[in-house]
């Protein structure tokens, strides 16, 4: 195992035990739907790209990290 991989499983646990600590009731179909939905705000985001509204890039980033978050921790749920 590499470097890289140490890094991601830090990562994903780090994830994981935040989300099971947070919402406990969870599992993998309800943190896809929840991801489902991160998908459509990310969409929106990227639509609605103005650079004349505050924080667009932002809006960006964070509806990607969103989504990222909830494919740690689907993929950790395993």
């Amino acid at each position: 195992m590499n470097i890289a991989d140490n890094k991601y499983e830090l990562i994903q646990e780090c994830i994981v035990a935040f989300s099971k600590k947070q919402f406990p009731l969870s599992n993998s179909i309800s943190k896809y739907n929840h991801l489902e939905r991160e998908i459509l705000e990310l969409r929106k985001a990227l639509l609605n790209n103005d650079i004349e509204t505050e924080n667009w890039i932002e809006n960006i980033k964070d509806e990607i990290a969103d989504c990222l978050i909830l494919l740690f921790d689907i993929a950790g749920f395993y």
